[in-house]
């Protein structure tokens, strides 16, 4: 079948766009080698002390192995390199509280070492099922990892014992029947391991998974294939770049003026920031809405309709709505008076989803008209975006409202960038 003309087009933006996002995330990788070390050696730290105290704890209860599974997580956050350093510090160190405290030992030091850094180059490389939908399937697939990961363990550790003793010479009695006897109960060993292990990473990761995918976002972002620790140090990065953006935006456009100001709750204020005037700089208006384009497409993918709080949110609301291809809805502070008295223009359906957008947020009880008008026409409102929070807290607003804002950068971030 030919294509025509306007087909043709189509397929050369989408591949043109597809060459986009794969530049950009080449771009991003380059930056994040960038990332300063800091933070990866503190979850580096957590994860060993997790491991060799759970080590440490279990150590006279030989039918329990829980440094696997500590290791096989960590090694998923912090990618193959540092999964190395996590394996062989978690290794030594264990190794010095177990025969200077404990008094269990020798250790066959180096077996040892290799079998955790396979355990955590597993979770390394194994890392992206993070990110896949828990299924039957998916579980029972973990659950055959840390069987066969702990099978390994115990057979290369083993492995070592047996080098030991058939090279002890006359330092080592080496008798058949006492390691067929040891043999034999170390098959049990391993059996209790790996059962307990099966169990642990068939829950284990699924609780992780749940946990760590509304904070990462969808799971359709291309980024899904980089470590959870790689995808939380880029999201910090992308906050950086934006809370920079907004700054230079405030202060080319002389939004923040510092006085005495009565805000809209009543409050009094040394400083005012004013998202009123942002509209008279199209350049700067059109990048702040492409960041609350980002946002909103991340973490709303299902909403249904954009409403902006009048009067300050509707000249954001409309142009939000019209880069997202959702349906605007005009929202007056009261019923008209006339003609059909409505409040809200366009006809929202029961059930539907609406994002709430406004300027800033200060007490936020200001916008409860807002969600109550909307929820009388039928709407669902869980949700409120705003460009800046200048609020300390907003707790009891969203408790009684039952509703949670979301925001791009917080007042404090405002005014430490401003006395720099």
């Amino acid at each position: 079948m030919t294509k025509n003309s306007s087909e043709i087009k189509n397929d050369i933006s989408a591949t043109n766009d597809f060459q986009k996002e794969a530049d950009t995330e080449v771009q991003i990788l380059d930056e994040f080698s960038q990332v300063r070390p800091t933070v990866k050696i503190t979850i580096l730290a957590i994860f060993t002390a997790l491991g060799v105290a759970l080590a440490t704890i279990f150590a006279y209860l030989p039918f329990f192995e829980l440094m696997s599974l500590t290791l096989f997580i960590g090694g998923a956050i912090l990618g193959p390199l540092y999964s190395v350093f996590l394996a062989i510090l978690s290794s030594s160190l264990y190794e010095i509280i177990s025969t200077t405290l404990l008094g269990v030992g020798p250790i066959i030091f180096p077996f040892k070492i290799i079998a955790y850094i396979l355990i955590a180059l597993s979770g390394a490389l194994l890392g992206r099922i993070l990110y896949k939908k828990p299924t039957y399937f998916w579980r029972f697939f973990m659950g055959v990892v840390g069987g066969l990961l702990t099978i390994s363990y115990d057979l290369i550790v083993n492995f070592g014992w047996v080098l030991l003793s058939v090279q002890g010479g006359d330092e080592v009695s080496f008798s058949f029947a006492a390691y067929a006897i040891a043999l034999i109960s170390g098959i049990i060993v391993t059996i209790s391991r790996t059962a307990t292990n099966v169990v642990l990473f068939l829950f284990v990761p699924d609780i992780l998974n749940r946990a760590i995918i509304p904070i990462l976002g969808s799971t359709k972002d291309k980024r899904k294939r980089f470590t959870v620790f790689q995808r939380c140090e880029l999201m910090t990065e992308e906050q950086a770049r934006t809370k920079n953006k907004i700054m230079k935006t405030l202060e080319k456009t002389g939004a923040l003026k510092f006085g005495d100001f009565t805000l809209a709750s009543g409050a009094k204020s040394k400083y005012y920031i004013d998202l009123r005037i942002i509209p008279n700089f199209p350049e700067e208006f059109n990048s702040l809405i492409d960041e609350a384009v980002s946002y909103i497409t991340k973490h709303f993918p299902d909403i249904e309709g954009i409403v902006g709080i009048p009067m300050a949110a509707i000249p954001y609301g409309t142009l939000i709505a019209h880069k997202l291809k959702k349906p605007y809805y005009i929202l007056r502070k009261e019923p008209k008076k006339h003609g059909l008295k409505k409040m809200i223009e366009g006809e929202i359906t029961k059930g539907q989803k609406i994002l709430l957008v406004d300027d800033l947020v200060s007490s936020g009880f200001s916008k409860a008209f807002a969600i109550t008008a909307l929820r009388e026409e039928g709407a669902t409102v869980e949700d409120l975006f705003v460009f800046i929070d200048r609020s300390e807290g907003l707790a009891d607003f969203e408790k009684e409202q039952s509703i949670k804002v979301h925001y791009l950068i917080n007042a404090k971030d405002i005014l430490d960038k401003a006395k720099e």
